[in-house]
């Protein structure tokens, strides 16, 4: 994310997007465990449409990164776990 301030504030659609991804985020939050959870997808879905800007956010996106980063934070917990 630091990267992308380097490149300047975003443009308002790049605003209107972070919003829109935020929704997104805060619409899965059944399925995410805490509110800090739903605000670092929010992120990682944003810095990937800034940084892809062909391709952007799709619909849906927001479902698979959150299993995505569920299978992460598991291997993390069970690495811990092993120390």
């Amino acid at each position: 994310e630091a990267d992308l301030l380097a490149q300047g504030p975003p443009t308002p659609e790049e605003k209107e997007e972070r919003l829109r991804l935020e929704h997104e985020a805060e619409r899965m939050e059944i399925n995410i465990s805490t509110k800090e959870r739903a605000e670092r997808l929010s992120r990682m879905l944003y810095v990937y449409a800034r940084e892809h800007p062909e391709l952007g956010y799709r619909q849906g996106m927001h479902e698979i990164l959150s299993y995505v980063l569920l299978a992460l934070e598991m291997d993390i917990a069970v690495q811990d776990r092993h120390r």
